[in-house]
């Protein structure tokens, strides 16, 4: 079985940011996305999640599998949300993936 290998973005942001994050990763050619609710932790900036906030506190992570091209695009758009003051945690894993076509 051949591999090929592409690019896991995954972006951890308030909720309230998630359709700027889609948009962001759509205009890039993101063909497709999983979002994982409420994520909870704790970081640079406190706790967040399942410890009491108000629900515009709450984080989802978005997760992308793409080619490295796109991957430098939506690593380009989302650096621009990060300059404009939008916190949030990104990182890049390499990845392989079966089904080579079916991620852009």
């Amino acid at each position: 079985m051949k591999l090929t290998n592409k690019k896991r973005v995954s972006v951890i942001v308030e909720s309230v940011f998630r359709d700027k994050v889609l948009q962001s990763l759509e205009e890039v050619g993101v063909s497709g996305y999983t979002i994982y609710s409420e994520i909870s932790g704790k970081g640079q900036h406190g706790v967040r999640g399942d410890h009491g906030d108000i629900g515009i506190l709450k984080n989802v992570e978005i997760v992308s599998i793409m080619s490295a091209d796109v991957a430098e695009a939506a690593l380009e758009k989302l650096n621009l949300m990060l300059d404009q003051g939008i916190v949030m945690i990104v990182h890049v894993v390499e990845a392989q993936v079966i089904r080579r076509d079916h991620f852009n």
